[in-house]
């Protein structure tokens, strides 16, 4: 039996269901019995639910894409048929937003100097358990209100945002074999890591690399990804 996880970006992955072997941007990542990783493409999680049997299959979980340019998918967050209830949905969403901004701050960003020793035991708990106790779940929500009125780079929207544009470049600096390139974009890596945003001329540079990095790699293209620019 396997459990539902999360949602979000994949390097080399390849869907575990269908016979593609296409690689994938982002898949639903599911845990086996021996707890090893398995996943699948949002698209196949669908289509061949009668392959899998997952126990929490039409769970609502965290969704770490949510950055990306182009969030329109009807896949997003996982088939949701079955929740009996706008306030059970909307009450499960809520929970999921505050696992996500817990996991982009204290694990996905950790080298952009997100990560908030407050945080620390709620993330350990929630890696040990897989849940949050009411007390502590208001405590994220509190703070999520704060950040976006008082540390607007710290809200739930810049981090999501800051992941996409960041995991991508990550992907693009292992993907090219140009060195020229590769130095380039580390550069702005770093740059973006210690400022948490690049400059207009830094980001024209960078989408342009993409396109011809694009070029040269057969699958696993690097999508459109905004950045933090100022």
């Amino acid at each position: 039996m396997l459990t539902k996880l999360k949602i979000d970006f994949c390097n080399d992955e390849i869907c575990a269901i269908c016979e593609s072997h296409r690689k994938l941007k982002e898949a639903v990542f599911l845990k086996d019995e021996n707890h090893q990783i398995v996943t699948v493409s949002k698209h196949c999680y669908i289509k061949y639910k009668h392959k899998i049997s997952v126990a929490n299959y039409n769970a609502i979980v965290p969704d770490l894409t949510k950055g990306k340019i182009n969030s329109s998918d009807k896949s997003n967050n996982n088939t949701r048929e079955n929740v009996k209830s706008n306030e059970t949905e909307n009450g499960l969403y809520k929970k999921n937003r505050l696992i996500e901004y817990l996991i982009l701050r204290q694990e996905k960003l950790v080298d952009f100097g997100t990560a908030y020793n407050k945080l620390d035991n709620l993330y350990e708990n929630y890696m040990k358990y897989g849940f949050l106790n009411n007390e502590q779940y208001r405590y994220l929500d509190n703070l999520i209100k704060y950040t976006e009125s008082n540390k607007a780079e710290y809200s739930h929207t810049k981090l999501q945002k800051l992941y996409a544009s960041s995991f991508w470049l990550k992907h693009a600096i292992e993907k090219t074999e140009n060195l020229e390139r590769k130095s380039f974009l580390s550069g702005i890596l770093r740059y973006y890591q210690e400022k948490g945003y690049i400059t207009i001329k830094q980001n024209n540079h960078v989408l342009e690399t993409f396109e011809r990095i694009n070029l040269k790699i057969k699958s696993n293209k690097i999508p459109t990804v905004e950045f933090i620019i100022k």
